[in-house]
């Protein structure tokens, strides 16, 4: 029996040519007043296939989804100055599509990277470190406290966003919007830009692993050097390359700073992992997040439950779990039917594929 299968346009490979990125994500429209080039985002399509049930499961879910974000702000079209052209985007999942494919670390950045010493490559893990809890801390403040996007980030230097991708051009006409209405748009921009830099952290890695040379060598005048695995931990605040994925056949790992919508219908329970270690989710009137080690049990209430290792929080988890941030789960319980998790960790948090609403997992039943 099939199942289900949602086909998004974010799952499309964008042309990295320019002008076939307008074209890809847009149509052109000529602004006779201003006598320059506007180019229309297309209207987002989403297919469903499968039984009548779940259509009316994950519409309500999606639903629920669509009020979670309007209720945050009041979201507005975007239009952002793009060299000649300006880009008008009708809602921020369009501008979600646009931002998808600049995730991803710059193939022509490889061979600077490459000629890079230990030591360099090491400043610059460090430096993307900074940048990640910067940039989280601002995330936080603005989902715990309900605090403006606009303001929160406008302490942010124009100097922390690459120039890869143009992400410090789309930052900066983000910054240049006095519209608390282009909130959502500048949450889905810092989610992206968070995942890129992580993306970038993990080709580093590589390289760094890859490179072959002797970690001592890296230190000279270390009296006692460390063993690789762990020092390379420490230094990128990555789990190890390829460590335990076998472990999470099942689990699909959350995109760093998206809200993703989870089906909690129902009165059963899944399995989750907070940077590896395993939780449950019991679903029904009165959720709960159980930790499986020790049998803890977090009640989940309406509203925002913030899951980590920090003292200051309701959901603090077992503080021997050094891999768990001291923020490391959102879970916004929308109804009975509907959670959204987002994952503001270093070592990441992984669901069931099936939960997922609305996600970029294909789901096929065997």
């Amino acid at each position: 029996m099939f199942i289900a299968q949602l086909i998004d346009y974010k799952s499309f490979v964008m042309s990295t040519n320019q002008q076939d990125l307008l074209h890809s994500i847009g149509h052109e429209v000529f602004d006779s007043s201003s006598g320059r080039s506007r180019y229309e985002a297309r209207e987002r399509s989403t297919l469903w296939f499968g039984s009548s049930d779940l259509m009316t499961s994950a519409r309500s879910a999606l639903h629920s989804l669509g009020q979670m974000f309007s209720s945050q702000s009041a979201s507005r079209p975007l239009e952002l100055n793009y060299g000649d052209v300006v880009l008008r985007f009708p809602t921020h999942h369009e501008f979600d599509f646009a931002l998808s494919s600049r995730t991803e670390t710059p193939t022509s950045r490889l061979p600077e990277l490459h000629e890079l010493t230990l030591f360099e490559l090491r400043r610059m893990a460090s430096d993307i470190r900074k940048l990640e809890h910067r940039f989280i801390e601002v995330l936080k403040s603005a989902m715990e406290h309900g605090r403006s996007l606009r303001i929160l980030m406008g302490t942010l230097d124009a100097k922390s966003f690459s120039n890869d991708h143009d992400w410090r051009a789309v930052f900066a006409a983000l910054a240049a919007s006095p519209h608390d209405g282009h909130d959502p748009y500048r949450r889905v921009a810092l989610a992206k830009y968070m995942q890129y830099l992580r993306n970038r952290q993990i080709t580093i890695q590589r390289i760094y692993m890859t490179r072959g040379t002797d970690i001592a060598q890296a230190d000279a005048g270390q009296a006692e050097p460390v063993a690789p695995a762990v020092y390379d931990t420490a230094i990128f605040d990555l789990p190890e390359l390829g460590a335990r994925e076998q472990e999470f056949d099942d689990q699909w790992p959350l995109p760093r700073a998206e809200s993703i919508g989870i089906n909690i219908a129902g009165s059963g329970a899944f399995d989750l992992f907070l940077a590896g270690y395993p939780f449950s989710m019991q679903c029904g009137s009165r959720p709960l997040l159980v930790d499986l080690n020790s049998g803890e049990q977090f009640p989940l209430h309406r509203g925002t439950n913030m899951v980590g290792r920090d003292p200051d929080i309701d959901l603090r988890v077992n503080l021997d779990y050094r891999e768990v941030s001291r923020k490391h789960l959102v879970i916004e319980i929308l109804d009975d039917r509907t959670a959204a998790f987002t994952d503001l960790s270093s070592h990441g948090t992984r669901v069931p594929a099936s939960r997922v609403i609305g996600a970029r997992p294909v789901y096929h039943a065997q």
